[in-house]
């Protein structure tokens, strides 16, 4: 820290020449400038290996995959020759030229030729079916269609017998896949789909020209000239592995997946090839690529990035260790210039001037301002202690803070700051002073680990805090009177009802006395009649008027209470408690949990919220037993609530009783809210027509409230 005079004096004697400085920075630019070359190179020398490693790797996958569809497509482009060589091909001869590459090819499900029937020509193809040793041979699934695409040859057989007979253009897929075939007159693919539950398929199809049939027409409206198909089924995920071979070195470089490419949809991943451990994913750093596999007419999209091991490594840091290792040597070159050139004079001069103003700071601060140990000890104090404290600062170095702390809660607060080690941290604490009084020092405490010392700044806050505190007890005091003024309304609202009840009643025994009288009086007394008839006029007005007053009284209440079981209010009433960290547990013991109340439900779950609340101020551990007995004579169900013990919560019991008559008064001396929290218990249930009553039993017998509630009328 500097004074005034510190900051304006200290450059005068030791800043440097200009020129100085210039060629200081002159050389930190060069060196910078050097580091990050150096950088870059190796960066490009790294990334122009691994690209070439890379398209190696991904070339020698392509070529493969090539190499694999070239091969499938032959065995389509085999069959289909020998059809355009052949007059008829019978079953024997399909079977023989169809075994082998079918046995051959694991990625091969099937190899067959399905006909183009109209429904005409359908029990004619089904004869024929039969007599080619498929005695059981049937179209399938059933249903009526203008053209027909039954499979009539099939290899393997029986092993796929299930395919024999099934409609090919009973499926969407395959009935715009032959519709293609005849409009390209080549081979085409179908697109990668769940032929079978455990297979996803890819077909290659490819039509057959019949030597008779001469017209244009296309699917699906009649025959073409076309009377066929031969389709090849290709478990596309076995074909891929068949096609990639054995794993060569290349493969742990990279991963990838395959897409089916299809101009009318949104790629679909088919494949996903990784190495052990790996999953493909993206990744910013990873090198990327493109290609396309392209079987029969339709194309696949191959995803090609780099594995996770190959693009990391010590090497990817080679370029930055070089500009690191360059910038630390330029700024110890640039240091050791400038330390040199300052001399040892300046540096004598600059310390000097600070350790002035530091101290000068410290005696004019009004803030206590010194160093402790990480065990709580002062080790240097200034002047500013003796102003807030009252203690000389001789007296305290060497002494434990502790000891001027006025609480056992707030000396385990400040403990804790030191012992978080973290930078800083802020506490405020009470402190007592030497004249025995209470202050309230805001603690800043930066801690220094490795020299094991803390530095602190304390502030006086004792204004402050008892201005809050006015604040607050102004503040509990506004809802504590809020409370009884709502009870005393509820008061004159249950005495005005059960008032003009009585009224009421009497008036309409005066007014039944009142006809008697004129039933059995002269009717010839004028003046008799009279006073009867204004005493009849003058009671029906009090009868209104009194049963008005009762209406008005019972609608201020009406609506507030109804019934409500025990068990919910009890619930509702625990769950709040353990949501305001309340920390005991709770036990019950013969609660009638079914029992009807005639209370509002949420003045009955805060009340008992808060008195929970109140019996178990600052307790870590314990239990709260709650015991219920239904009065079935007065008609109310009677509440004991028993908490353990603790002396601060009796103290505040017995100030309660003290002053039940001046409990917004008395709330100056409350702690933790505890008298606060029994006064509004007080207040809610007196006014849902209930009594409650604490008191303190001692160590052994804890801390208990009675409460009574009415009972619903059944």
């Amino acid at each position: 820290m500097y004074t005034a005079s510190t900051v304006t004096a200290a450059p005068s004697t030791v800043r440097l020449p200009r020129s100085k400085y210039l060629q200081v920075t002159a050389i930190a630019l060069v060196g910078f400038a050097i580091s990050y070359g150096v950088m870059r190179l190796l960066d490009d020398s790294l990334h122009a290996k691994r690209q070439m490693e890379f398209d190696k790797a991904v070339n020698s996958v392509v070529a493969r995959l090539e190499q694999g569809t070239t091969t499938y497509e032959n065995v389509l482009h085999n069959l289909d020759a020998l059809y355009r060589n052949s007059v008829q091909v019978v079953r024997d001869v399909f079977e023989l030229y169809s075994t082998v590459p079918a046995e051959s090819n694991p990625a091969i499900r099937s190899i067959g030729y399905a006909n183009l029937v109209s429904e005409a020509e359908l029990g004619e193809f089904v004869f024929y079916a039969r007599s080619e040793r498929y005695y059981n041979y049937r179209i399938h699934p059933e249903g009526k269609r203008a053209l027909y695409a039954p499979v009539l040859y099939l290899v393997p057989y029986p092993k796929q017998s299930a395919m024999v007979g099934y409609d090919l253009l009973s499926r969407p897929e395959f009935a715009e896949v032959i519709t293609r075939a005849q409009q390209l007159r080549s081979a085409v693919a179908t697109e990668v789909f769940p032929f079978r539950r455990d297979t996803s398929s890819l077909f290659l199809m490819i039509a057959t020209q019949h030597k008779q049939r001469t017209d244009e027409v296309l699917l699906p409206t009649a025959h073409s000239r076309f009377d066929g198909v031969l389709f090849v089924e290709i478990d596309m995920k076995e074909f891929l592995r068949r096609s990639l071979g054995d794993s060569v070195a290349s493969d742990r470089n990279i991963e990838f997946r395959v897409l089916d490419h299809w101009s009318e949809r949104s790629p679909s991943v088919i494949a996903t090839f990784a190495p052990a451990g790996a999953s493909f994913g993206s990744r910013p750093e990873a090198l990327k690529a493109e290609k396309l596999l392209t079987i029969a007419d339709r194309r696949f999209k191959l995803e090609f990035q780099s594995a996770p091991d190959f693009t990391s490594g010590i090497e990817n840091y080679f370029g930055l260790f070089a500009l690191l290792g360059g910038i630390a040597t330029t700024l110890i070159l640039c240091g050791f210039i400038l330390s040199v050139l300052s001399g040892h004079q300046r540096a004598l001069a600059l310390a000097d001037r600070i350790t002035e103003g530091n101290r000068r700071i410290l005696e004019a601060s009004r803030d206590i301002i010194g160093t402790i140990t990480l065990d709580g000890k002062w080790q240097s104090v200034n002047p500013a202690i003796e102003g807030v404290l009252g203690y000389l600062p001789e007296s305290v170095i060497g002494s434990l803070v502790t000891q001027h702390i006025a609480n056992e809660q707030a000396r385990i607060q400040f403990l804790s700051a030191l012992s978080k080690r973290d930078v800083s941290n802020h506490v405020n604490l009470p402190m007592l002073a030497a004249d025995g009084t209470l202050r309230w020092i805001s603690w800043k405490l930066s801690i220094a680990a490795d020299e094991q010392i803390a530095y602190v700044v304390g502030r006086d806050i004792t204004l402050e805090r008892e201005a809050q505190a006015e604040l607050e007890l102004r503040t509990r005091q506004v809802q504590l009177a809020e409370q009884l003024a709502l009870e005393a309304n509820a008061s004159k609202s249950s005495f005005i009802r059960r008032l003009t009840r009585y009224l009421r009643s009497s008036l309409v025994t005066t007014l039944e006395g009142m006809h008697q009288m004129v039933m059995s009086m002269d009717a010839s007394d004028n003046r008799q009649l009279q006073f009867v008839k204004l005493a009849n006029e003058s009671s029906d007005r009090l009868f209104a008027i009194v049963s008005d007053l009762l209406d008005a009284a019972h609608d201020e209440l009406n609506g507030t209470e109804h019934a409500v079981q025990l068990e919910a209010i009890l619930r509702q009433a625990q769950h709040r408690y353990r949501a305001t960290d309340g920390m005991c547990s709770f036990i019950e013991r013969s609660v009638a949990g079914s029992a009807l109340l005639n209370v509002e439900e949420q003045t009955a779950v805060q009340a008992l919220t808060h008195l929970f609340a109140a019996l178990t101020t600052q307790l870590q551990t314990g239990s709260i037993e709650v015991t219920t007995i239904v009065n079935t004579q007065e008609q109310v169900l009677e509440v004991q609530i028993l908490a353990p013990y603790a002396k601060h919560v009796a103290e505040m019991i017995q100030l309660y009783n003290r002053h039940q008559r001046n409990l917004v008064e008395a709330l100056a001396d409350d702690q933790n809210d505890i008298l606060f929290r029994l006064g509004l218990v007080a207040t809610q249930i007196r006014r849902m027509g209930g009594t409650v009553s604490v008191e303190s039993l001692g160590d052994d017998g804890g801390n208990v409230a009675l409460i009574t509630l009415p009972l619903a009328v059944s």
